[in-house]
């Protein structure tokens, strides 16, 4: 057990607490406040100290110092602001961001660096580690969105972008939490060799994958699809001929006019795994996917996928965003439908502002998984993590598990439109970056983007995706179950 200790007690200590919370639930540590270090000490195993000048007490403790600097300095944060620390400790994180520091005196170990500067930015000796990162406000920074809140630029669907970033795009290309996470869990670990953590993942699995489908469309196939898979750039199949062939196989499968429902399950029953699908219960606006909750079609494909161990989530439309009272009626309809609670949801086209929190909160969600970016892959959050959501005056009751990849960003003209190839050397980079920090990777593939007769390597390369995790020792889970999981452990 970690005790921590905050020398403000006014200044930002709410926030603080906050992050701590967080922080010691993805390092899988428990964590308790010491309110006065004079007194007799709780049994802890080491001691983390937040505050503005280095701790001259004298405790039988390893004690970790965080600097805290004024957040009030981030309302003005610009790109040059965004600096790295970087190490050659082959256990660490090689370069993490941050965006506050100060000036304190160092242990005579270095171990990280500014990468620019090469000022000793972390450093140790036998039972103390002193970090001139405020670790605590540049995760509450990430953590409470304030990045977003000060962005005044939105897209046509009042949608933050990453381009509309304050402090540049930069910011988002990498973990930042998770990072901050895994070095301290390997710090305390350390300097405590003897602290007890608890596994992140069920069976002590090494990480995850949280698999979800948009259900937007039921009839698969476009115009516009059809015409994207016959082009031979980006394609798998050189041949116009074979191009052609397997689109008339793919067209021909009775899946792809029925949602592919049952070819989903199945495959993900494959690999011991299942996924949610996000369904609309109602059509508001003329983006909104169009299919009738009362159709049988609809019906059919929600027996099929709950059968087979997969979960049913709310897909709000575009204007219940941001209008009061659609979210409430939507999540009632569903559950009217399926004659279950709705645990959670996520937001069609991925709409979200500031007030969709408040939105979230009145239909009773319990969890939403929406805060990804529509026109890329990264972490908006600054973590892969489940999390709990903050408005930035206060934690709000509802887990965020967030969005890191969509299908649609990667193939899409109007986005990356990469190849499957191309898609899948992204997609490594982020398994990758998910298991060596344990951590939680969200992917969404559409249910009319997977297709038995695959065309144009998507279908593939999911299968790929879940291969991959299984062979490296990860939990293939749907985001009801990481709810679950989450909450209780």
């Amino acid at each position: 057990m970690i005790g921590f200790f905050l020398q403000e007690k006014m200044t930002f200590a709410k926030q603080a607490r906050y992050v701590l919370q967080q922080l010691g639930k993805m390092m899988g540590v428990k964590m308790i406040e010491i309110n006065d270090l004079s007194e007799r000490l709780p049994l802890v195993d080491a001691l983390l100290f937040y505050g503005r000048s280095v701790p001259t007490i004298d405790v039988d403790l390893p004690i970790i110092y965080c600097a805290q600097v004024n957040y009030a300095g981030a309302a003005g944060l610009t790109p040059h602001d965004v600096r790295t620390i970087v190490t050659a400790q082959p256990d660490l994180p090689a370069k993490i961001s941050y965006l506050f520091s100060s000036d304190i005196p160092q242990q005579q170990n270095p171990l990280y660096a500014d990468e620019k500067t090469l000022d000793v930015m972390i450093s140790w000796s036998e039972k103390k580690v002193q970090c001139a990162v405020d670790i605590i406000s540049t995760c509450f920074y990430f953590l409470s969105l304030e990045n977003e809140r000060r962005a005044t630029d939105r897209d046509v669907f009042h949608r933050f972008q990453r381009p509309f970033s304050p402090v540049g795009e930069v910011v988002y290309e990498s973990p930042v939490v998770d990072r901050y996470a895994k070095m301290l869990k390997k710090l305390l670990l350390q300097l405590a060799p003897h602290l007890q953590t608890s596994p992140l993942w069920p069976d002590n699995k090494s990480f995850a994958l949280a698999l979800s489908h948009d259900v937007d469309r039921i009839p698969t196939w476009t115009i516009t699809k059809m015409k994207r898979v016959l082009r031979a750039d980006h394609s798998p199949y050189a041949n116009a001929l074979i191009r052609t062939f397997r689109l008339a196989q793919s067209l021909a499968c009775p899946e792809n006019w029925l949602g592919n429902f049952n070819f989903i399950s199945r495959l993900e029953q494959r690999f011991d795994a299942a996924s949610t699908f996000f369904f609309i219960s109602r059509h508001r606006h003329e983006l909104d996917p169009k299919y009738k909750m009362n159709s049988q079609l609809i019906r059919q494909g929600m027996e099929i996928v709950q059968k087979r161990g997969c979960d049913i989530g709310l897909h709000g439309t575009i204007p219940s965003a941001t209008e009061s009272g659609f979210l409430e009626l939507e999540k009632e309809d569903l559950e009217f439908f399926i004659d279950k609670d709705i645990p959670g949801g996520r937001q069609h086209y991925l709409c979200y502002t500031h007030d969709t929190l408040q939105l979230w909160q009145d239909a009773k969600l319990k969890y939403d998984s929406t805060l990804g970016f529509s026109n890329h892959t990264g972490y908006r959050c600054g973590t892969g993590f489940p999390f709990q959501l903050h408005d930035g005056e206060r934690p709000v009751p509802l887990l965020e598990i967030p969005l890191i990849l969509m299908d649609t960003v990667l193939l899409l003209e109007s986005k990356q439109f990469l190849s499957a190839a191309e898609a899948w050397r992204v997609i490594e980079k982020h398994l990758e970056e998910t298991r060596d920090n344990n951590s939680l990777l969200t992917i969404n593939w559409h249910s009319s983007e997977l297709h038995p007769v695959d065309v144009y390597g998507y279908s593939l390369l999911y299968s790929k995706i879940l291969g991959w995790v299984q062979e490296n020792d990860g939990w293939l889970a749907s985001l009801n179950q990481v709810y679950d999981w989450w909450t209780l452990r």
